[in-house]
């Protein structure tokens, strides 16, 4: 059975047509719970109706259901309770509703379950029989075929492949999603959705109105894909003779004309891209072998499958090679954004902003958005990308909002808005060459988390007077193979002579978790938990050797001091087993003959074990920071990638900064500097609660150094210590952030706040709202 429902779930989501679909998961649950009927609904929250999707085994027309109220019947009684439902005598029951659908037929055993989305009710799905009952063991399935079909009846309703009775939808209504905050501002721009067309499953359908151009970029691609097979096939002369035969098949299909008219006939006669027409195509073929019962020959469906891959492949190289082609203002938008693409399409100057389906407020990507200025919003899980390719959009990375087709009172209003910051940001701007210096004349540190080379000018203009953490896994992201020590060090110089003679942080290969190397793939069950970090490289002392020659001739003959930071450190033993390489490659970089001087070691407190061993570590090493994004997610137990639980991932939950005033304390003990380098610093909140705690160091990405540097000449540091006595006494985060917002207002740094949500409340991540003022047809009785 379970194989069976995982096969319904794939069915579903391969089939475009969403009514053809609930046709088919109707049919086939009556078939899995061998019941009379089968019926789907969908719930129209914003008309509060509830409308029919597919049934089977009903002697009604389809047309004689019509849609009702949220609160009729049992149907209606699922919805708004959210639970189940089951009664061996429907008619009887007392929320029963005499609907004409249900009096033409003689069934009265009812069982009903809920398709619920983000604690909301989006669809019920029942089955009769006209005797008998229900067992717990069928209910219990029911409710999981519910759960399952909720992620694809919400898609589908996103997506426009249900037309809800509330709106008559197109796609110049204003629409507004929600995701998570992911990098502050707003931007305006058209959306550049960056298709997964590597992979089959992911290709969406997608207009054209270039059908020759598409089907000149199919030649092409096909004729690649030949040639490539062939050269492979020519230069393995010892393929034995089932080898062979896989490539006879594979030139079989490239060489097949009914197929190739079969795309030529999507692109042109239905206006389809040639990603688009490759999956209709591909898929129909493909989908008669599966359904052969002989397991050979089924098998061979794979062959389909694999040609499709590799043509996509080269549409998706073509594309990748029109980067200069993407328009003048455009936000970026892909299933997950990586922060390989924003590297790759932020050298072009024309991205105004992020959307990433997947990811949270402290995914990598979210951090270099941040970084590079851009606006983002992650975990907005249910933005169509089909429909907002091409269309108008406004990125709210303050709120997390994506506003598609706005009206023009919206685009006047956040018009508005980009015009403020531009003008806060040029009054932050003189503030370059000050100190950061608080009222009471406590000095504080601003360094700057940096990976690229292209925000080194932006971090000097910022005001950054060190760096305080320099990313090395992004020179190794965009690379196609681990960079050698000469590559390496040519990098790593250029940053340390920018910045001579301030500090310089180079955090050793942080990889593993969210970070993942292309030509190094880790796969784990929870990689979080797992192999990454400092882990790796002590496992493979190669790279670290390498890694740490290349800073230490980076390094040569310049004033600035070196500090070399260890990631993901869990205990005493790797820090003086990295202690003693770090020793052998200075050996080694001397013995060359390069003039060097000795680094400082420190380490990043990310693990909470060494929260309590903190005086211990302090001890061994030079200095210490502290990764508040991974120190936040594993005392928090909370993966900050993970959108569902978005909302508990809280910097100032009161054990966070607790951890942290027991860090400082420590590191003081030993007098050792102690700084930050996580997201927290670069926020007004986050540096004033830091500042109050002791911290001497806070490193954050460029663009928010002078706002912090504004808030802290605004402040004194006793008021700091203050606030931080009250806050430690309150109970929760909200609590916290509330506390510090006031006082923050108290204080005169309102112009440093984004301004507040005029809703009272915030809706989760993954919601669609329309405009309300859309002119609507409710369907409803």
């Amino acid at each position: 059975m379970l194989e069976a429902m995982q096969r319904l779930a794939k069915d579903i989501a391969a089939e475009r047509d969403f009514n053809k679909a609930a046709a088919m998961a109707v049919t086939r649950i009556s078939m899995y719970l061998e019941v009379d009927a089968c019926i789907l609904y969908v719930v129209d929250n914003a008309a509060q109706v509830i409308q029919l999707l597919a049934h089977e085994g009903l002697s009604a027309r389809f047309g004689d259901a019509q849609p009702f109220p949220m609160q009729t019947g049992l149907i209606g009684q699922i919805a708004t309770s959210v639970e189940p439902l089951s009664t061996l005598d429907m008619k009887s029951h007392p929320n029963y509703s005499p609907m004409s659908f249900f009096e033409k037929n003689k069934l009265n055993v009812f069982l009903g379950a809920p398709l619920v989305h983000n604690r909301e009710c989006i669809g019920v799905i029942a089955v009769l029989r006209e005797v008998g009952h229900f067992s717990d063991n069928e209910e219990g399935l029911l409710l999981s075929i519910a759960t399952s079909l909720s992620p694809l009846l919400s898609n589908a309703i996103a997506q426009g492949r249900i037309v809800l009775s509330s709106t008559t939808r197109t796609q110049s209504v204003e629409k507004k999603f929600f995701g998570i905050a992911g990098s502050p501002g707003c931007g305006m721009g058209r959306g550049f959705v960056i298709y997964p067309t590597v992979n089959l499953e992911n290709v969406p359908d997608r207009e054209t109105k270039a059908p020759n151009k598409e089907l000149k970029r199919f030649r092409v691609a096909i004729a690649a894909v030949r040639e490539d097979n062939l050269r492979i096939y020519q230069s393995l002369k010892d393929l034995d003779q089932i080898d062979r035969e896989l490539f006879d098949a594979y030139f079989h299909i490239l060489d097949d004309n009914t197929m190739l008219e079969e795309v030529h006939v999507e692109i042109h006669e239905h206006k389809q891209w040639a990603a688009g027409a490759i999956k209709r195509v591909f898929d129909r073929h493909k989908k008669k072998f599966e359904d052969i019962e002989d397991e050979y020959l089924s098998e061979r469906a794979d062959v389909f499958r694999d040609i499709a891959q590799q043509i996509l492949t080269k549409l998706h190289k073509s594309e990748a090679q029109a980067k200069h082609q993407i328009p003048s203002s455009c936000i970026l938008i892909s299933e997950e954004v990586s922060a390989s693409m924003i590297a790759h399409y932020s050298e072009t100057g024309k991205v105004k902003g992020i959307v990433s389906k997947t990811g949270s407020a402290n995914a990598h990507t979210a951090i270099l958005a941040k970084a590079l200025g851009i606006p983002a919003v992650m975990g907005a899980v249910d933005v169509p990308l089909f429909e907002v390719d091409g269309t108008s959009l406004i990125v709210d990375g303050n709120y997390g909002e994506l506003i598609t087709n706005p009206d023009r009172s919206t685009y006047v209003q956040y018009e508005q808005i980009v015009k403020e910051s531009e003008t806060t940001k040029q009054r932050l701007d003189k503030l370059k060459n000050l100190p950061a210096e608080t009222l009471d004349g406590h000095r504080v540190q601003l360094w700057v988390n940096i990976g690229l080379v292209n925000e080194i000018v932006k971090s000097l203009d910022c005001g950054a007077e060190g760096i305080g953490l320099f990313r090395t896994e992004i020179p190794f992201a965009r690379s196609t193979q681990f960079p050698t020590e000469s590559q390496q060090c040519e990098i790593y110089r250029e940053h340390m002579i920018a910045f001579d003679p301030n500090p310089v942080t180079m955090r050793m290969l942080d990889i593993g978790g969210d970070k993942q190397l292309p030509y190094f793939p880790i796969e784990e069950e929870n990689p979080f938990l797992g192999w990454r970090g400092t882990r790796i490289t002590l496992n493979h002392p190669e790279i670290f050797l390498v890694q740490a020659r290349a800073m230490l001739k980076a390094h040569s003959g310049l004033s600035c001091t070196l500090r070399i930071l260890l990631p993901m450190v869990t205990n005493l033993e790797e820090i003086q087993f990295a202690k003693d390489l770090i020793a052998q490659a200075c050996r080694e970089v001397t013995a060359e003959g390069f003039s060097i001087k000795k680094p400082q070691i420190g380490v990043l407190i990310e693990v909470p074990a060494l929260v309590f061993q903190a005086r211990l570590v302090a001890r061994s090493v030079d200095f210490l920071a502290v990764g508040s994004n991974d120190l936040t997610q594993y005392l928090l137990a909370v993966s900050r990638n993970n959108p569902r639980v978005a909302n508990l991932y809280q910097e100032f939950h009161p054990a966070v900064l607790k951890a942290m005033r027991s860090l400082v304390k420590d590191a003081q003990a030993e007098n050792k500097p102690i700084g930050i380098c996580g997201e927290m610093a670069g926020t007004v909140e986050g540096a004033i609660l830091l500042l109050g705690l002791g911290f001497d160091v806070l490193s954050m990405s460029a663009i928010n150094i002078p706002r912090i540097k504004w808030a802290i000449r605004n402040v004194t540091r006793v008021g700091c210590r203050r606030i931080v006595s009250e806050v430690l006494n309150l109970e929760d985060a909200n609590s916290i952030a509330e506390y510090v917002y006031d006082k923050m207002l108290e204080l005169g740094l309102q112009s440093l706040v984004p301004h507040r949500k005029p809703e009272a409340s915030t809706p989760e991540s993954g919601t669609v709202l329309e405009n309300s003022t859309t002119e609507s047809t409710s369907l409803a009785n």
